[in-house]
């Protein structure tokens, strides 16, 4: 335990020369533990490190890894990603166990990059892994909306915010602040925020709970005053408003404030709030706290929590393939594209190439440009040139070198050359 903690340390501060040291330490029972720390690191160059530790590992659970940081950009670090990607082709694909070559020709490292990458199906985007941290405050429970205080009669609530604005107005003016706060909310919904605020800071000065929310997501995501938004959250939290404490701890989380968030993620979530569940299980596994996190996630997944979901079928991938496909298709069905991208990946592996290209397509439809390359390939592979064009298009114009190799390999395909050197000549400039 405390050589995985060690190890951790030194991946997470990406100790180049620390991790150097410790790869002869790294022990088969360390492998799967390192695995998931992979998958759940949201940072390139954090990635590299553990391979940069494991590479010297013989061990079935790495191939995924070795397969994923083939995708890892160079704007960083530029000679390790290169180094690290030539020892990872030597693990994913025996043709190209060759690193001194490697090491020697920059230009063939990018090409068996390439040629792997297109022969797995992938273009620009990790496959079975999602680990994202709390959304920004302004999630979807804070869309603009009136916020029923809890114990309110939510009928009630729904006829006062179908009340003519002139009569909220007139109820406004006379001081009560559940048609201030509803007033205000109807002003945002036609974008006239300044007047929306004002309504919201006389409820909200009321001591109205539900308006102290909603002004510190007026705050948050029309101002961006992180601080007017943590005062107003900060009262409506302690008057027991629930989306008050997740919004507070979100944004705490997100200023890298965890030990301050932690708190008000456990008061938002013993009241069943999912993404405070989330957040708080995020928390946990930052520390390490393993069993916790899961416990929290699972919570939130039952809850709803889409992005929980996603986190569970990572967990499972490992050891239990058919369980991560269930949680992923859970989350694919709630909307969550990149679930419905993953989803793709996984069956694609299992030898499911309708399967995959299904998912495919419903995550490209919800803009996942990952998935829209990867749609493309599948359809050039089986020699759907046309239909291909626009999926790869797309994939490309998002700017990644591998979708505009793709391509500008299409194009080629096509005939249309002159177009395929203006995608291909900045793919190779970017390298792989």
């Amino acid at each position: 335990m405390r050589e995985l903690e060690r190890f951790r340390v030194l991946i997470r501060s990406a100790d180049w020369d620390g991790i150097e040291v410790a790869r002869p330490d790294v022990r088969p029972e360390h492998v799967e533990a390192l695995v998931q720390l992979y998958w759940q690191l949201d940072e390139w160059l954090k990635r590299v490190a553990v391979v940069q530790l494991v590479q010297d590992q013989d061990h079935p659970a790495l191939r995924p890894i070795m397969l994923d940081v083939l995708r890892a950009p160079l704007e960083q670090e530029r000679d390790l990603v290169e180094l690290t990607k030539a020892a990872a082709l030597g693990l994913v694909d025996d043709r190209h166990n060759t690193f001194i070559r490697f090491y020697e020709d920059r230009a063939a490292l990018h090409a068996a990059v390439r040629e792997v990458l297109w022969a797995h199906g992938i273009a620009a985007e990790a496959a079975p892994s999602l680990r994202p941290g709390p959304p920004p405050p302004a999630s979807e429970a804070a869309q603009p909306g009136i916020e029923a205080d809890p114990g309110r009669d939510e009928a009630a609530a729904s006829a006062v915010d179908g009340v003519r604005e002139a009569e909220l107005r007139t109820l406004a003016e006379a001081g009560q602040p559940e048609a201030m706060n509803a007033l205000g909310t109807l002003l945002m919904t036609s974008g006239r925020v300044d007047e929306a605020e004002a309504w919201y800071r006389r409820a909200a000065g009321a001591d109205h709970r539900s308006a102290m929310y909603n002004l510190g997501l007026l705050l948050c995501r029309e101002r961006r005053d992180d601080d007017g938004a943590e005062h107003w959250w900060s009262r409506a939290g302690a008057a027991g408003h629930v989306r008050a404490m997740a919004g507070l701890a979100d944004l705490l989380f997100a200023r890298g404030e965890a030990t301050a968030a932690e708190p008000w993620y456990r008061r938002a979530a013993a009241e069943g709030d999912a993404e405070a569940m989330f957040g708080l299980a995020v928390v946990c596994a930052d520390r390490g706290e393993s069993a916790e996190a899961l416990g929290w996630y699972e919570r939130a997944a039952a809850a709803g929590d889409d992005r929980a979901m996603c986190n569970l079928a990572a967990h499972h991938y490992l050891g239990d393939v058919d369980t991560a496909l269930r949680w992923w298709r859970r989350a694919a069905d709630a909307g969550n594209a990149r679930a419905m991208f993953n989803l793709a990946v996984t069956l694609a592996e299992r030898g499911d190439p309708a399967g995959a290209e299904v998912w495919y397509r419903r995550a490209a439809e919800a803009g996942n440009d990952a998935a829209a390359g990867n749609l493309g390939i599948l359809l050039a592979q089986r020699g759907e040139f046309e239909a291909a064009e626009p999926w790869l298009r797309s994939a490309a114009a998002a700017g990644n070198p591998n979708g505009m190799h793709n391509y500008g390999v299409l194009l080629q395909k096509l005939g249309r050359h002159t177009e395929a050197e203006s995608w291909l000549t900045p793919a190779r400039d970017a390298g792989p």
